[in-house]
């Protein structure tokens, strides 16, 4: 019963926020337990945050030893992505960073952890915080990145999360327009290789739809 009344709490900080709320919202995510209840605290930091907050948010998430519970990953990934989309900074360096780690491309058990070497791997203390810490990390470099990261946004379309590959096509037809599809569709045969055709054509088919959009405006 707590714990339902606590998520009710939290999800309705996160709808009667604003942004003269952000110190108290950065100093509650530093004091307490990402426990299933904390999800509106972090909603509402991300819907107003800068790409700071999400390095504090994905920090938090990364120290967890715990697994955090949730719900709709991609929801709390899409907020990060709209609010970062206004930004006009560069990409961090700590996405950059993540974006190098082979664990954000391609599942690890835990097994064949021990047998990887360090910068390979997400700096994550529970490996049941991965799913989380990815999609939060890939929609904020999706949210944050300019023309001189569509190489970077080409690999996401070809990530195994068919909702981050379709939001990273979106973000390419956003920034190249006409030439996008053709960006698109020179990682086919590679995804083919990969065994990831699926989410290729899954961002395709955003990215059709998006410069369909676009077009119509």
């Amino acid at each position: 019963m707590w714990g339902v009344k606590a998520s009710a709490l939290s999800e309705a900080i996160a709808r009667s926020t604003s942004p003269k709320h952000l110190p108290r919202l950065r100093d509650a995510i530093k004091a307490i337990k990402l426990t299933t209840s904390s999800r509106g605290i972090v909603l509402a930091l991300l819907q107003y945050g800068n790409q700071n907050d999400l390095k504090l948010v994905l920090d938090r998430i990364a120290a967890e030893k715990e697994q955090i519970v949730y719900w709709n990953h991609a929801g709390l990934g899409r907020t990060a992505l709209k609010q970062l989309a206004k930004s006009t900074k560069k990409m961090p360096k700590f996405l950059k960073d993540i974006s190098e780690r082979k664990e954000f491309w391609e599942y690890i058990s835990r097994s064949e952890r021990r047998a990887h070497k360090r910068r390979d791997l997400l700096s994550i203390q529970s490996v049941d915080n991965r799913a989380l810490y990815i999609r939060l990390a890939a929609f904020g470099m999706i949210g944050l990145a300019k023309k001189e990261d569509v190489e970077l946004l080409l690999r996401l379309t070809r990530h195994s999360y068919s909702l981050i590959a379709s939001a990273a096509a979106r973000s390419i037809v956003n920034l190249l327009r006409e030439s996008a599809l053709r960006n698109l569709s020179a990682g086919i045969d590679e995804s083919i290789e990969r065994g990831r055709a699926e989410s290729l054509a899954e961002a395709l088919r955003s990215a059709e739809m998006e410069l369909f959009r676009i077009a119509s405006l």
